[in-house]
């Protein structure tokens, strides 16, 4: 098998694998609630899962849906069952830790109600960590103990890439105006000559990576890029140049 074969046998893999992740999640949300989802992402690192004394068998993957009703779904697939739901309302933020009230617990698809708390040590700045501990007794009396520990960055199954403690839709909604804003920037400078007066335009875009996927970024900077095009079309070089210096003199200049 050449070299070209093995990495798209990888991706083939990979892509599987994230789809098997996303179809996890799914499962363990009610039909009302998968209308209801938000966003599913993902990533990986050393688990420990008991129930009831015994260990479960964590294969190191853990996949947080967050749903538009402010809802918050952690699923851990384990050896000896599927996979492990934790669901409770809104994370509470402070100094860098969320805490999730649990009120129900997922086994496979049964739900059962449950009492607890998880604590996670949210990604910071540059850094991938991630670490959460869950503590719940369930409704029968069992007690369920989860930990968790990443350094590896998670990724997007389903929306756009949401970590643990990230922020609200509305400033998601903020990232794309920017990043449209700035892919019709980025034509006018390149079809009409002028340079960006204003950089910290660029950074302020590039921060919006840690809210979706490289892909949705790309789609969202075509969106402004064909804002311009449009309105070169309709209404000629000249004038769509000259209106884009008068409306953005903050961030355009010859």
């Amino acid at each position: 098998m050449g070299l070209q074969s093995i990495r798209a046998l990888q991706r083939r893999v990979h892509a599987i694998s994230l789809l098997t992740l996303a179809g996890l999640a799914l499962l363990t949300s009610p039909t009302f609630a998968q209308q209801n989802l938000n966003s599913v992402s993902v990533t990986k690192g050393e688990c420990k899962l008991e129930l009831a004394g015994a260990d479960f068998g964590c294969k190191g993957i853990v996949t947080y849906s967050n749903f538009k009703n402010g809802r918050e779904l952690f699923n851990f697939p384990a050896n000896e069952i599927a996979t492990v739901g934790i669901a409770g309302p809104t994370l509470e933020i402070r100094d860098g830790t969320a805490t999730l009230t649990i009120d129900h617990i997922y086994l496979n698809q049964n739900l059962v109600k449950a009492d607890g708390q998880c604590s996670i040590q949210l990604p910071t700045g540059g850094s991938d960590r991630t670490s959460i501990e869950c503590k719940s007794v369930l409704q029968d009396g069992r007690k369920l103990l989860v930990q968790f520990l990443s350094e590896v960055e998670w990724k997007a199954l389903f929306g756009s890439l949401r970590r643990p403690g990230d922020v609200s839709s509305a400033a998601d909604d903020e990232c794309v105006d920017l990043v449209k804003f700035y892919g019709f920037l980025t034509r006018a400078q390149s079809q009409c000559g002028y340079k960006f007066s204003d950089t910290s335009l660029r950074q302020k875009a590039k921060q919006c990576e840690s809210h979706t996927t490289q892909e949705r970024l790309e789609e969202i900077n075509r969106e402004g890029l064909s804002t311009f095009d449009r309105n070169e079309k309709e209404r000629g070089h000249a004038k769509v140049c000259a209106d884009a210096l008068t409306d953005f003199p903050d961030a355009l200049r010859r």
